[in-house]
Formats: structure tokens, C-alpha cells, sequence
């Protein structure tokens, strides 16, 4: 294990000191961050279960702290925007889980049983062509972040490919789209899946299936 040292964390409205008594203890910005992510969850979803937000609120809360810190290079200053971190259209934790869910959301309504054979060609259109050369630079986004201390580039990466898939997402014909092209974009989807899961779970962060 190796220890990496980080500059300060300020919140939007300055830098916190003991001496005018700005100080935010960790567990009353938890409840702040926890308790907005409960909020908005109860908001989008009404029929869900006391439990099922309450857990769902946590994850998106520990993913808006988590992606927040790590987002930012170990030598500068942590500005920590709780309206940013939370932000489910931004360069955020959040954001990045509602990209898996709305995945998730995909492969739940399709209905089609998927052949074997998946015919990769089928995969022509420059979206499709840059979202294959993304996936590519994983491994060495991995080592790199590795190499320097630097989880930030991680997060970096995963938020541009949670991009790219968002133009596929509203360019692209998936589910309505021939049988052998759709099985090749489902394909992409669960490769898409994979790496921001895992690139996630390196920096601590779990994902969730809806939100």
C-alpha cells in the first residue's frame, strides 16, 4: 500500500478553519449529501419501498463523495460543489450510475433471444467506431492511473466513455435495429457495461441496476 497525499478540501462557499468556527464535521456532510440523494429518489420514484431508497440514496451519495474527490489531480485543491457532485448531468458519480442504469434498462426490455454468432462488422458507425477505441484504452488508462497515484484519471475516462455512449444512446437505433446489427450494439453495450463497472469498483465506488 502506498499512501497519496492530497492538497486541501474547501467547499464552494471557502475554505473551512476551526478559528471562525466554518468547520464541517464528516457525518454532518454525510447526512446533507445522503439526505438529498433520498430526496431525489423518493421524487423519481413513488412506489418504491422505504428500504429500496433508502439503499439506492447511500450508493448515489457515497458514489457523489467518492467520484467528487477522486475526480480532481492530487495536487490541486478540492472545491467540493454538493450540487455538483450530485448533479445526475455532469461530470459526477451520480451521472456515471445513471449511465449503467439506463443500460441496465436496455437489456431489461429486450425481448429478442441472441444468436452465438455476433458479427462485429455491423458495428460501422463513427459513434460505434470511437466507443470500440475507448473500450481499448482501459487497460492502459489502469496502468497509468497506477503508475502516477492518480485516480483521477480513471474518472476522467469513465466520464468521457458514460459520453460517447450518451450519443450512441440518442443516435443509434438499438433495440429497433435489424437482428444482427442489435445483437452487435447489445454486445457494445455489455462491454460499455463492464469497464465503467469495473473502472468504478477500483475507485470504490458501487453500482446500481436503477435509480
Amino acid at each position: 500500500m502506498s499512501h497519496v497525499p492530497y492538497e486541501f478540501v474547501t467547499l464552494r462557499e471557502g475554505a473551512m478553519a476551526s478559528r471562525t468556527g466554518n468547520v464541517v464535521l464528516f457525518e454532518d456532510f454525510f447526512q446533507e449529501v445522503l439526505s438529498r440523494a433520498r430526496m431525489e429518489t423518493k421524487q423519481r420514484h413513488k412506489e418504491w419501498s422505504e428500504k429500496k431508497i433508502n439503499l439506492t440514496a447511500e450508493k448515489i451519495a457515497l458514489s457523489a463523495i467518492k467520484f467528487g474527490m477522486l475526480k480532481v489531480g492530487n495536487n490541486s485543491v478540492i472545491v467540493f460543489d454538493l450540487e455538483e457532485a450530485l448533479s445526475f448531468d455532469g461530470f459526477s458519480g451520480p451521472y456515471l450510475l445513471y449511465t449503467l442504469s439506463r443500460i441496465s434498462s436496455v437489456f431489461k426490455k429486450n425481448k429478442s433471444q441472441n444468436a452465438g454468432h455476433i458479427d462485429y462488422r455491423k458495428l460501422d458507425t463513427e459513434i460505434e467506431k470511437e466507443i470500440l477505441l475507448k473500450l481499448a484504452e482501459f487497460p492502459e488508462i489502469l496502468v497509468k492511473a497506477r503508475k502516477g497515484f492518480e485516480p483521477s484519471e480513471i474518472a476522467k475516462y469513465l466520464f468521457e466513455l458514460s459520453r460517447l455512449f450518451a450519443n450512441f444512446y440518442q443516435t443509434v437505433p438499438i433495440l429497433s435495429s435489424a437482428k444482427e446489427s442489435r445483437q452487435a450494439r447489445l454486445a457494445l453495450l455489455q462491454a460499455i457495461q463492464k469497464v465503467l463497472t469495473d473502472g468504478l469498483a477500483v475507485l470504490g465506488i458501487e453500482t446500481l441496476k436503477e435509480m
